[in-house]
């Protein structure tokens, strides 16, 4: 699964790159909770993570699994730094801040791929097709989209709804480095 953070720009605008890096590190925290004894999350870059399921099972438990991924980022708020107190977090929101949430793109072995590169460009490629569907959302490599949708606040907390993917994305960036020391318990780099 490829997860990009939504929103994650203007907490860094707003609320000073300190509260962005914590804000990273506590959505990495929730993720790795919301997964299984086995499945990994990894930082990808920027405010994107990778996460490997290890035995998915069928579609509808990755989506299942998926589901609580985006509900895990859904439910953290930003917060404000100190920028006295060396990037301390306040227990407040940021000022302005709106709530958080994920795209989600979905590969699965061997269905969508059988090299762990080419599971990554079907994931991210999917992932996007989440993110243009307005965020909050689930994509699989198939075109399916699963998005929040409601009347209030943007879909978040309403049932989910499957729509086709039809827009087209230019191929995704070509070099991309994990961050060392996410998967060994560090706060990543």
């Amino acid at each position: 699964m490829f997860v990009d953070v939504d929103g994650f720009k203007q907490v860094n605008d707003r609320a000073g790159h300190a509260a962005g890096d914590d804000l990273l590190c506590d959505i990495a925290d929730r993720l790795r909770a919301a997964l299984r004894a086995g499945d990994v999350v990894a930082r990808w870059g920027g405010d994107e993570f990778v996460v490997i399921v290890e035995s998915p099972g069928c579609r509808r438990d990755a989506a299942g699994l998926a589901r609580s991924l985006l509900a895990a980022v859904r439910d953290l708020e930003p917060r404000a730094c100190d920028p006295l107190a060396t990037g301390v977090p306040h227990s407040k929101a940021a000022p302005g801040a709106r709530p958080l949430g994920a795209s989600i793109g979905v590969a699965m072995y061997p269905q969508d791929g059988r090299e762990a590169e080419e599971l990554l460009r079907v994931a991210d490629r999917a992932m996007y097709r989440a993110k243009r569907a307005g965020g909050d959302a689930l994509a699989f490599h198939d075109g399916l989209v699963e998005a929040a949708l409601g009347a209030a606040g943007g879909g978040r907390g309403a049932p989910p709804a499957l729509a086709p993917a039809t827009a087209t994305r230019p191929e995704p960036h070509a070099a991309r480095r994990p961050a060392e020391g996410w998967g060994d318990g560090g706060r990543g780099g």
